[in-house]
This record gives C-alpha cells, sequence and structure tokens, in this order.
C-alpha cells in the first residue's frame, strides 16, 4: 500500500552529485547518471489549488518558449545584489504575480492585477520622459504602448504617432526598431486601421 504524503511541499530525497570526467553526474552512492539540462515548468493548477514545479528537459521546451511571449527576466545580477532572502522574496512574487494575471482563478495572495495596472502606468510614464530626450529604445516601446492605445481607443492620430516613434526609433539605428518598421508594420498598420474603422462605425 502506498504511503500518502503530505499535501504540502513534497520534496524527494537529495543526493549528493559530483560531475565525474566523463560529462556525468556521479551521486553519493557511486552511481552515475546523465545530467541534461532542465528548464522549470511552472502549473498552477487551478482545481486542487497547488502550484507544481516540472523540471523538464530543454530541449523539450524549444516550441513552448517559441511560440510565448519574450519571458519574464529576473536578472541574476540584480538578484545576487539582493540579500538571498529578499532575493528569494523578489522571484517568488513575481511567479506568483504571473500565474495570478494569467489565471481564471486567482491566487488569492494579494490584488497582483491592480499592481501590475499601476507598475504598467508608471513604466509608460518613464518611457514617455526618456523619449523626451530621444531615447531610441524608449521610443520603440512607448510606440508600441501607443499602438496598443490606438486599438483600444479607436484612434487614428495615436496610430500615427505610433508609426512616428518607431520611424524616428528606426532613424537612430535601433535594431529592433528596424526589423519591426520592416517586418512586422505594415501588417500590424493594416489590422489597426481596419478594426479602427469598423469600431467607429459601429459606435
Amino acid at each position: 500500500m502506498r504511503k500518502r504524503v503530505s499535501k504540502a511541499i513534497r520534496l524527494g530525497p537529495m543526493q549528493r552529485a559530483t560531475l565525474a570526467p566523463d560529462g556525468q553526474k556521479r551521486t553519493s552512492n557511486g552511481l552515475h547518471m546523465t545530467a541534461p539540462k532542465k528548464d522549470l515548468l511552472i502549473n498552477y493548477d487551478e482545481g486542487a489549488g497547488v502550484i507544481v514545479f516540472h523540471p523538464v528537459a530543454t530541449a523539450s521546451m524549444t516550441a513552448l518558449r517559441e511560440n510565448s511571449f519574450d519571458g519574464l527576466r529576473a536578472d541574476l545580477e540584480f538578484l545576487r545584489s539582493l540579500s538571498s532572502d529578499e532575493a528569494e522574496r523578489v522571484v517568488g512574487r513575481m511567479v506568483l504575480a504571473v500565474l495570478d494575471l494569467s489565471a481564471a482563478k486567482k491566487v488569492g495572495i494579494r490584488d497582483y492585477e491592480t499592481e501590475a495596472e499601476v507598475a504598467h502606468g508608471e513604466y509608460v510614464m518613464d518611457l514617455a520622459q526618456k523619449v523626451e530626450s530621444g531615447d531610441a529604445d524608449a521610443q520603440l516601446h512607448y510606440s508600441m504602448e501607443l499602438f496598443n492605445t490606438s486599438m483600444t481607443r479607436s484612434s487614428r492620430e495615436t496610430l500615427a504617432q505610433a508609426e512616428a516613434l518607431l520611424q524616428a526609433s528606426a532613424a537612430q539605428g535601433h535594431e529592433g526598431a528596424m526589423r519591426r518598421l520592416q517586418d512586422d508594420w505594415p501588417s500590424l498598420k493594416q489590422v489597426a486601421e481596419r478594426r479602427i474603422a469598423r469600431q467607429l462605425r459601429d459606435s
């Protein structure tokens, strides 16, 4: 009969491992095991009310990464500048916030949605200030914000501002802006123009 494990955090027994000359890991009991690089897949099981962490072979995650957004990044240099406790708090809060914002059933620890809206507002204000000084990276990202705003507010004027900022960033040699302007902008602009026209017609 299987022993039931605690419902809290379930961790298996850990073995001390060293890297052998052949590139494999040698455990404390002398056994060898291959050690492929792994990523961490985090699943929020809303029905069971648990967060499950799955170490998954990096190679098998390629398609998932390619089909997702650029990813939420935690800079290790920044984390190392913090105390151990604070670094762990930062990463833990980041994980909970992302899970909460993407979930149908909120995790219920804090109001991450409101906090995200406030943080996003501050981010946009910071971009606007940098745009005033001609920062090419800020011009690109503020252009993206204006593009989204143009569709939510059905504003052709805001769409034109987004295009002008994107062109200004590209003119300064920003590689991301040049790629977006050449590869993505023509189709994005068409989509936005059609949506804005439909919204104005239906309003």
